[in-house]
């Protein structure tokens, strides 16, 4: 089927400045910075973050796709000072995770190395460091990374920087796949009063993302059970009376045709709605 009318004006009207000006405001700068999947519609529970390398990535493996975690590609680089001559490693390789707000409380940090097919693509000798600083300046040494995948945990008070750096130049590449940060205690089952608190408290896990409420409370439940046999006691009732009156009115021969069955559905429909009524309060 042949599409209809399609205005080709207005979009490529920025790309040719030869065009007389239509619009009264310039073109905005294009924003090209990654989008936080929080705020693109995924719930999760990392600190939001920018991440910086020294390091130079192969092709579209960036160091930004390795925080958050998730994305397919990751980091990818074979800037390993391997080469003796190579003046850039003087100041050190390494990795940065910054954070928007201070990290605290009981925190686990995960380095995922090596790819499919590049099983030996991971720091051979490096470090894990933090700082209470953006600058990443007075790091401290929070584990030494030597396998594929390394995990930390412990207490952070303030920590604005995670660095992983490489100590010793090597000739293998090196692929970080992703590098969690999370709270310890994000994993644990919650219970409706624990997310009710979590919720009313926006502050007790300070610069982590606030959970979402997936389910509603029990209380919630039992309050809808009780509308809903209300409404369908005060509509049994309602027919129950209207049934009544038709039989005591000249439209008796209507009633007479349904014989008991209208009486009878309705009666049980009331008994059937007091005695939910009566079972939600007893729970």
């Amino acid at each position: 089927k042949k599409l209809g009318f399609m205005r080709d004006d207005i979009q490529p009207y920025y790309l040719n400045s030869s065009w007389p000006r239509i619009f009264s405001s310039p073109p905005g700068a294009p924003d090209l910075k990654k989008l936080w999947p929080g705020k693109n519609g995924v719930v999760d529970g990392f600190l939001e973050a920018n991440v910086i390398s020294n390091m130079q990535a192969h092709q579209a493996f960036k160091a930004n796709l390795i925080y958050p975690p998730g994305d397919p590609l990751g980091f990818w680089t074979s800037d390993t000072c391997s080469q003796k001559n190579d003046l850039s490693c003087k100041s050190g390789k390494f990795i940065r995770v910054i954070f928007d707000e201070p990290v605290q409380g009981e925190i686990k940090v995960a380095v995922k190395q090596a790819r499919r097919g590049h099983e030996n693509d991971f720091i051979k000798q490096g470090s894990l460091k933090s700082s209470n600083l953006v600058s990443c300046q007075e790091p401290q040494k929070l584990k030494e990374l030597t396998q594929p995948e390394e995990t930390w945990k412990g207490t952070m008070h303030g920590t604005r920087c995670l660095e992983v750096t490489l100590d010793r130049p090597q000739k293998e590449w090196i692929a970080i796949r992703e590098i969690e940060v999370e709270h310890m205690g994000r994993t644990e089952l919650l219970t409706s009063k624990a997310v009710d608190k979590a919720l009313d408290k926006p502050h007790a896990s300070p610069g982590f993302l606030q959970p979402r409420r997936h389910a509603e409370p029990a209380s919630y439940a039992v309050q809808h059970a009780l509308e809903a046999a209300a409404l369908g006691f005060l509509a049994g009732s309602a027919a129950w009376l209207a049934f009544w009156q038709l039989s005591k009115s000249g439209l008796g021969q209507i009633t007479n045709s349904l014989g008991c069955f209208g009486p009878w559905s309705l009666t049980f429909i009331l008994i059937m709605d007091l005695a939910l009524v009566s079972l939600i309060d007893s729970s």
